[in-house]
């Protein structure tokens, strides 16, 4: 029998050569995605959110007193900075302050429930905003310690909103020593989890 001559094993095996070149254009698509995925949610999408109209309404009547809504704080800045409507006189829009991310534990959870809440104070007269403005941090403590102080059972309960909102309001009053200062309260965000 004859013996077939081997074939020279470099060729069989061809050596793939994957240096730092590859790693860096890897690398480099990774982070071009990363950013460009970043500039979408931050820049573009609120954009295209304001065009689209996906601003929640705070009051069924809005377009009455000028059409405040929550998306119109993306343009006031700080936490709980609302933004002033530029509507006439009566109230609405002008005399409201919204005061959002603000996340507690009800009273009994032991920790294991949260609400997530955002709170819209409507004022009687435009220059008590300014006020509530100033004492923002204040008027968040008030909130936490009002709502803070209920069970899961009373918070989620419908019927029960309502007098949240009285308590709410007579706390908020007694803050800035005037108990009628507060036309209405409304919860834009209400999450029990």
């Amino acid at each position: 029998m004859a013996e077939q001559p081997e074939a020279p094993a470099a060729a069989e095996e061809v050596p793939v050569q994957t240096g730092p070149k590859g790693v860096v254009l890897i690398g480099a698509l990774v982070g071009t995605l990363l950013l460009g995925g970043a500039a979408g949610v931050f820049a573009i999408g609120p954009m295209i959110a304001k065009k689209a109209g996906y601003a929640v309404a705070l009051h069924p009547d809005s377009a009455v007193h000028g059409g405040a809504s929550v998306g119109a704080n993306a343009e006031g800045g700080e936490h709980g900075s609302g933004k002033e409507g530029e509507g006439s006189g009566g109230g609405g829009a002008s005399n409201l302050h919204l005061i959002d991310n603000l996340v507690l534990n009800p009273a009994g959870s032991g920790g294991a429930r949260f609400l997530m809440l955002a709170a819209a104070i409507e004022l009687k007269e435009a220059a008590q905003v300014e006020e509530l403005k100033a004492r923002d941090a204040e008027v968040r403590d008030v909130v936490l310690r009002v709502m803070g102080a209920k069970t899961v059972d009373q918070l989620s309960a419908m019927a029960n909103r309502e007098a949240l909102k009285q308590e709410l309001g007579d706390s908020l009053g007694a803050l800035f020593k005037r108990p009628r200062a507060i036309r209405r309260i409304y919860f834009p965000q209400f999450v029990i989890q």
